[in-house]
């Protein structure tokens, strides 16, 4: 992927609480599913970091896309399968 403002098209979020506290976005994808496993990710994966901010309350969501917005790598970590997975993605402009 060389725009990481594009990611909206191949990510929908949807907030999660676990236990009536918030944890992350639930990461479905869009338009393609070739992209957004190219991706790393998978339907259902729970994203809770990226680049450095937790996405522990949901203010904490649009700060990080703010920041992806003029980030080179993405590297976020997710909750798959009750695991937790590191996932990094360079972007080339």
């Amino acid at each position: 992927m060389r725009n990481p403002a594009r990611m909206a098209e191949v990510v929908s979020a949807e907030p999660v609480e676990e236990n009536g506290r918030f944890i992350g976005y639930r990461l479905t994808p869009k338009q393609d599913l070739e992209i957004f496993q190219q991706l790393g990710f998978q339907p259902g994966d729970i994203i809770t970091e990226a680049n450095g901010i937790a996405l522990d309350k949901p203010e904490a969501g649009i700060r990080a896309l703010r920041k992806l917005a003029t980030a080179r790598e993405l590297n976020i970590t997710v909750q798959r399968n009750g695991t937790t997975q590191n996932i990094q993605a360079e972007f080339g402009r």
